[in-house]
């Protein structure tokens, strides 16, 4: 507005229009406008498609000025800018161009001189075209980097977040950008992706550049800790040509700018970036912008490395050796090897501060990591001899009495104001930097004199509403600060250790059953139960493994997903099974609509990967019933994964699974359909015997899931059957009823 105004008091006019041409939306859009007499224009809302006739996109196509004496005579002209802006006088525009770029239009009117704009305002507009151009240009760029910063901080994909980096080099005025990453140990940067490359490269990834064969490689590395900004490397000047320059399809005397990504110490690669194809001059601007998002990518490769442990192939590791039987403290000390060792994630100590609910305050449980520099060394060389599987196993045989002996009774109070602070926000790691002596709170002082640390992250260990503890952590033997990357991979672990720990206490619980029948009728289906989630775990575990080597980190967040919602589904089954030791659990009022909507999306989820066709079928309207949500939920589950677990044997088109939800005055009927092979007659008989375990397959499972289905329809009064033809399928159905009435609701 201000740049408009300016134009207006100068030269007499009584308004103006800037345009932002928005390529993206196909679009040339008002951004701002100053009236004389005012008009009711709201910018936002005010638009040329780009196949509309316009005055204003002639000029930006055809990249110059031009004058309309006559604008309601004029069919380049639209009239609905002309009546939305009450133009009645000559026009002129002038296009707004930075760096060789179009990137919007000034249209510009006098009404009250009929004498102006004319012809020779064109070269007079100039100038405040150009302000407007670079101004809009520098909001773009900023509004970039917002983007990117607030992408980074919500998704964890290398390749998506450095693309937006590379989009945000090109629009800060650059024609091509390459970034590459660091392999230290071969001393070459390797190719990740590039933009504006088409038709030189096929691909850019895993284009090599070594140290050792080009002088400007050698440059970018050897100075690069002692200077991390963007620097113009002109060969003419320097060191002559590039020598790869001919496969990289520019000039060999053609300057460039490189930047070094580096965080903390270490080089992570380096952007190059050009204008190969208009030659321009590469300004102070864009230069001062490519520091800018060479740090951003710095942070995104050290991000995604840090995230590829959390999906390493020694996670499936400790998974495999929780078992039931473990004490609490067992599990907790694998936890932390986890949390410590190099196969891990790699912090250089972590300690388990468990919720005392009796006394509410975290008390000190366990530690692994080391005091002295000394006393470090010798536990890591111990720990990469031995490995992360061994450490696992003997879990037992570990200690660091250096560590837990400073740690010996350490407590704080659980209402402490920062700590109630950390709890409450779940998504956000608290870190506690290197506080003067005098500054931080008592305990805060007491837990640094204890560790000897200058910086820690602290994070909840929690599931829902169930507190567990907390973890902390430091980097003090890495001899770097804490980072975004150690904030996300720390509250990931947390996650999933809350979620082990949950399982473990619940399955605690059922060991230590007084009730052998029930005990001996849980354990002999616990094998069954358990199975059908950690059989998809290590399936979706496999195929992230896959998609991170690949590099296609897109679709290893999607197997993330599926990985999470596993590990929700062990905890619905171990919920199931504490429904049938503790039977007196209250009925509610439950949108069954609801539950089945919840449980569907993960099982479309694994039938889409089989090729399975799922669907739901239920009316819009859906009364509330008397139930037990999580029992009829998790014989629901196990009804469809039944089905799901027939159908991916068996070789046919269009295997599907349905479920139907349907209601009448009495009663609510969940039925789940397969189009599978169907069951015998002499099977269904023994299926439909209440109390007998049946499988067709005694060595996989121990037919808990039909069990629970019955057991759920009793609970409710209700009623479940099977029925089923050979090479037809089979209907399993559910039904509760809808009334409230009678003694037993509510027991």
């Amino acid at each position: 507005i201000s740049i408009l105004e300016s134009m207006k008091d100068i030269y007499g006019l009584d308004g103006a229009i800037i345009y932002i041409d928005d390529e993206v939306n196909r679009i040339l859009r008002c951004e701002a406008y100053i009236s004389k007499p005012t008009v009711d224009v709201k910018p936002e809302e005010f638009s040329y498609d780009y196949d509309d006739t316009a005055f204003a996109l002639t000029i930006l196509q055809q990249e110059h000025g031009d004058f309309s004496a006559d604008p309601w005579e004029d069919n380049r002209v639209n009239p609905k800018g002309l009546k939305a802006f009450d133009i009645q006088s000559s026009m002129v525009g002038v296009p707004l161009i930075h760096n060789a770029e179009v990137v919007g239009v000034l249209i510009a009117w006098a009404n009250s001189n009929p004498d102006i704009p004319t012809k020779e305002h064109i070269e007079k507009l100039r100038p405040f075209a150009r302000l407007a151009a670079a101004h809009i240009h520098r909001t773009a760029v900023l509004e970039k980097i917002r983007e990117i910063l607030t992408k980074m901080q919500t998704k964890l994909s290398q390749n998506e977040n450095l693309r937006l980096i590379l989009e945000g080099i090109q629009l800060a005025g650059f024609d091509r950008v390459r970034i590459s990453k660091f392999d230290k140990d071969r001393a070459v940067f390797i190719g990740i992706d590039s933009l504006g490359m088409d038709g030189v490269l096929e691909t850019f990834a895993g284009y090599e550049i070594y140290v050792n064969k080009s002088t400007y490689a050698k440059l970018t590395f050897e100075t690069a800790l002692e200077n991390t900004e963007a620097r113009i490397y002109k060969p003419a000047d320097w060191y002559g040509p590039d020598p790869d320059a001919k496969r990289l399809g520019k000039p060999e005397n053609l300057p460039w700018a490189s930047v070094p990504l580096i965080i903390g110490g270490t080089l992570y690669g380096k952007i190059s970036a050009d204008n190969a194809p208009t030659s321009r001059e590469i300004t102070k601007d864009s230069l001062n912008y490519l520091t800018v998002f060479g740090a951003l990518a710095a942070q995104a490769i050290a991000n995604a490395e840090m995230i590829e442990k959390m999906s390493a192939r020694y996670l499936p590791a400790l998974y495999s050796r929780l078992q039931v039987e473990d004490p609490e403290n067992v599990v907790v000390r694998r936890l932390l090897v986890y949390l410590t060792c190099e196969e891990g994630l790699s912090f250089s100590r972590a300690l388990f501060l468990k919720l005392n609910t009796e006394s509410d305050a975290f008390v000190f449980d366990d530690g692994l990591g080391a005091i002295s520099a000394k006393r470090h060394e010798l536990v890591t060389q111990e720990a990469r001899e031995k490995g992360i599987e061994a450490l696992l196993d003997d879990v037992e045989g570990l200690s660091d009495d250096e560590l837990n002996e400073a740690m010996k009774g350490f407590h704080f109070d659980a209402e402490n104001p920062i700590i109630v602070d950390l709890i409450r926000t779940e998504t956000v790691v608290h870190e506690f930097p290197n506080y003067d002596s005098s500054t931080p709170p008592p305990f805060l002082q007491d837990l640094r004199g204890r560790m000897k640390a200058d910086q820690i992250l602290m994070t909840p260990i929690r599931t829902g509403e169930q507190l567990f503890g907390l973890f902390i952590v430091d980097r003090k033997w890495q001899q770097r600060e804490l980072r975004e990357a150690d904030k996300i991979s720390l509250r990931m672990f947390a996650e999933q250790a809350a979620q082990i720990l949950k399982q473990h206490a619940l399955q605690q619980q059922i060991l230590e059953s007084r009730d052998l029948a029930t005990l001996g009728f849980i354990t002999s289906g616990l094998t069954h139960e358990m199975r059908q989630p950690i059989g998809s775990l290590q399936y979706d575990l496999y195929n992230f493994r896959v998609y991170v080597q690949q590099k296609n980190f897109h679709e290893a967040i999607n197997c993330a997903g599926f990985i999470e919602k596993g590990v929700d589904r062990l905890v619905h089954a171990l919920h199931a099974l504490e429904s049938l030791i503790h039977p007196q659990e209250q009925m509610v009022s439950t949108n069954i609509s609801e539950l089945l909507k919840d449980l569907s999306t993960f099982c479309e989820q694994r039938a889409k990967t089989h090729g399975i066709d799922f669907k739901v079928n239920m009316p819009p309207q859906i009364p509330e019933v008397p139930a037990i949500p999580k029992l009829i939920g998790q014989a629901i589950m196990n009804l469809i994964i039944n089905a799901q677990e027939v159908l991916e044997k068996v070789r046919k088109p269009n295997r599907k699974i349905e479920v139907n939800l349907q209601v009448d005055d009495e009663w609510l009927t969940i039925e789940i359909k397969d189009n599978g092979p169907g069951i015998s007659p002499d099977n269904l008989q023994k299926i439909r015997t209440p109390g007998a375990m049946f499988t067709t397959n005694p060595r996989k499972d121990l037919g808990l899931g039909i069990e629970i289905a019955r057991k759920a329809a009793e609970a409710h009064h209700g009623v479940f059957d099977i029925q089923s033809e050979l090479d037809s399928g089979t209907s399993a159905m559910l039904k509760i009823p809808i009334s409230k009435e009678g003694e037993d609701y509510g027991q």
